[in-house]
């Protein structure tokens, strides 16, 4: 087993927390324990936080499964959401399928539709945390 039972962590509801093989807690559903356990899953950090992920070689290449998308089954051009914010909660309750739009609206993620000639450039955005991102249009 590549995952360590967190004792006497309380938890809500049917969670229960578990640590990667570098320390890091996260919580899933009991019901998911055996599914979870039978990966080895290692925390990556995104622009927008800290995730899990595993990997898997897919055509002679190696690629990465989320924890949150493959718990809940995450279709293409869906996004999940963790609804308390927690990216290391992943339990079914605390995970929402939208679409990006929607998911958007929640993070209050501007669209700015401003660029000379549709060339790349930096734009701030004082509600992405100061995150600057590349936009072309």
């Amino acid at each position: 087993m590549q995952m360590l039972l967190e004792a006497g962590v309380p938890t809500s509801g049917d969670g229960i927390v578990l640590r990667t093989a570098s320390g890091v807690p996260f919580t899933i559903d009991r019901s998911a324990l055996g599914m979870v356990t039978a990966y080895k899953w290692h925390p990556r950090r995104s622009r927008s936080g800290l995730y899990l992920y595993r990997k898997k070689r897919i055509d002679g290449k190696t690629r990465y499964i989320s924890l949150h998308r493959w718990l809940i089954h995450a279709p293409p051009g869906m996004e999940v959401h963790h609804k308390n914010g927690n990216t290391m909660d992943n339990r079914l309750a605390n995970l929402e399928l939208l679409p990006p739009s929607q998911h958007a609206a929640y993070h209050k993620i501007r669209v700015f539709r401003e660029a000379p000639f549709g060339s790349p450039r930096k734009v701030p955005d004082k509600f992405n945390r100061g995150v600057k991102k590349y936009v072309t249009y």
